[in-house]
């Protein structure tokens, strides 16, 4: 993830050109203890150079495993309602949509994942926010 605040210095359009070699995306397992961990999603094949999934084991429903997205425009929702996220077509509301505080300008949505959902494999994750199209909204995941 690359979080990047920008000065107002000039008008028009800019272009940022980002390399590295290596990776991760995360999301956050709460385990039956009360211990809390954050575990990839993804993780970079350097033979292939791209990222392959790594599957969410979400089987023990002592444990939740919420999973965390950051996008924009989560704060300007006037209720989580305007909101449908759905989870291999189940509906999955968000527990939280609105700021990411520790970086500014960016928005995080953080969902708390089924234990139903074990052995599902390759399941999508579809946001839709009011009538906006949510096609352009889709992730994938691999559940264990």
């Amino acid at each position: 993830m690359l979080n990047v605040a920008l000065p107002e210095i000039a008008e028009g359009p800019a272009s940022v050109t980002v390399q590295s070699p290596a990776g991760t995306f995360g999301g956050t397992r709460i385990k039956a203890d009360g211990t809390r961990s954050v575990e990839p999603i993804a993780q970079l094949d350097a033979g292939q150079g791209n990222y392959l999934p790594v599957a969410i084991d979400v089987s023990n429903p002592a444990e939740q495993v919420y999973l965390t997205l950051y996008g924009t425009c989560f704060r300007n929702l006037a209720s989580l309602n305007d909101m449908t996220v759905n989870v291999s077509s189940a509906t999955t509301p968000p527990v939280y949509a609105g700021p990411a505080g520790q970086y500014p300008g960016l928005d995080q949505m953080n969902l708390l994942l089924p234990a139903s959902l074990a052995g599902k494999g390759q399941v999508y994750v579809v946001i839709a926010i009011g009538d906006l199209d949510d096609e352009a909204n889709l992730v994938w995941l691999q559940i264990k």
